[in-house]
């Protein structure tokens, strides 16, 4: 979120950035209660069987940290709309989680795309609202764009990671649905096409957004660098080094913009 702000020049209270993690918590430990309650224990994956040795915990700690979370969007968020808009997106994640639950084998090969789409959508909502004058413009749009398919990159890398484990507890993913095989190739072409579209924002942007592409680039090759190799590393070593990419957009943190 802290990329979009600085994107749109937006001026964020620290407290809202809080709530950001707040809500991520609550969806990432909704997604994983699922998972875990379907999974037999035997066949679960260690993050899945923390869940379920915990659910009861979890659950309870799920219901308060959503009541929260709802009670600090309403007074944080500037504005009524602003507030029922991420109501609103925070309930279609929510029947998104379910839909991909329950409905598994229809919904697999969008699993990936849906969270990444709700993703981007998440961190660029209070930006976009707290911008004035806001208009649709080509350069925050290109960034949508460009976040997206990273994020729906390390999502299906992760999935690749993942897909003994997925295969044998029964859940389902893009991998699962299109294969091991001819998902390595779908990355390895959207990683040159990532590239190539990266690179031309450098050329069709105002020098000003050059920093952000400049972050979007790193981060997108340091995953497709992993995936050329990713049989040499262990599956968790891997695991940390894609989300340690995403530590990049800190460096506008210190940054003059």
């Amino acid at each position: 979120m802290y990329f979009f702000a600085k994107l749109l020049r937006v001026k964020l209270d620290p407290s809202v950035y809080l709530l950001m993690a707040l809500s991520v918590w609550v969806i990432y430990t909704f997604d994983h209660l699922l998972d875990a309650y379907f999974i037999e224990n035997e066949r679960a994956s260690p993050r899945h069987r923390f869940h379920r040795d915990h659910f009861n915990v979890l659950r309870i700690a799920l219901v308060i940290a959503s009541c929260c979370a709802i009670l600090g969007g309403y007074l944080l968020l500037s504005g009524t709309k602003l507030f029922l808009v991420a109501i609103g997106l925070a309930t279609m994640i929510g029947v998104s989680l379910l839909m991909t639950q329950f409905f598994k084998t229809t919904f697999a090969r969008w699993k990936e795309a849906s969270i990444a789409l709700f993703y981007v959508l998440g961190i660029m909502l209070v930006p976009l609202f707290n911008k004035e004058y806001l208009q649709l413009d080509y350069t925050w749009v290109a960034f949508g764009i460009g976040y997206f398919l990273l994020a729906w990159y390390n999502l299906v890398f992760l999935s690749v990671l993942d897909y003994k484990s997925d295969s044998l507890s029964g859940q389902h993913s893009f991998v699962t649905a299109v294969g091991h095989g001819r998902s390595i190739r779908m990355l390895q072409w959207a990683g040159i096409i990532g590239l190539v579209y990266f690179i031309a924002l450098l050329f069709f942007l105002p020098s000003f957004y050059h920093v952000f592409t400049a972050i979007l680039i790193v981060v997108f090759s340091w995953h497709v660098r992993f995936l050329l190799k990713y049989r040499k590393f262990p599956k968790e070593t891997l695991r940390r080094r894609l989300e340690f990419s995403f530590l990049m957009p800190f460096a506008l943190v210190v940054l003059p913009l």
